[in-house]
C-alpha cells in the first residue's frame, strides 16, 4: 500500500471550517441529518456553521441560497 494513501487511513478525520462544504456522507454528518436530506441534496452544499451552543448544518445550493438548515437531531428550520 502506497505510503500516503496508508497515511490518509491512520489519520483523524478532517476538521472542516465553516468556509468549506463537507461531503453528506462523511462520518462528521449525524446521521439524523443525513436521513433528512432529500436526494438532490447531493447536488447542492453541506456546511458545518459552530454556534455558541451547538453545530448547525447548512444547506445552500450551488448558487449560494440557503435551501435549509438543520441541527444534529436532523430537525430544520424551516
Amino acid at each position: 500500500m502506497d505510503a500516503s494513501i496508508q497515511s490518509l487511513q491512520n489519520s483523524e478525520p478532517l476538521a472542516w471550517s465553516s468556509q468549506q462544504p463537507i461531503p453528506i456522507n462523511d462520518p462528521l454528518v449525524p446521521n439524523e441529518v443525513r436521513n433528512a436530506l432529500s436526494s438532490t441534496a447531493e447536488t447542492n452544499k453541506l456546511y458545518r456553521v459552530a454556534t455558541t451552543s451547538i453545530d448547525e448544518w447548512w444547506l445552500l445550493d450551488i448558487e449560494g441560497e440557503l435551501l435549509n438548515i438543520f441541527w444534529p437531531d436532523g430537525k430544520t428550520s424551516f
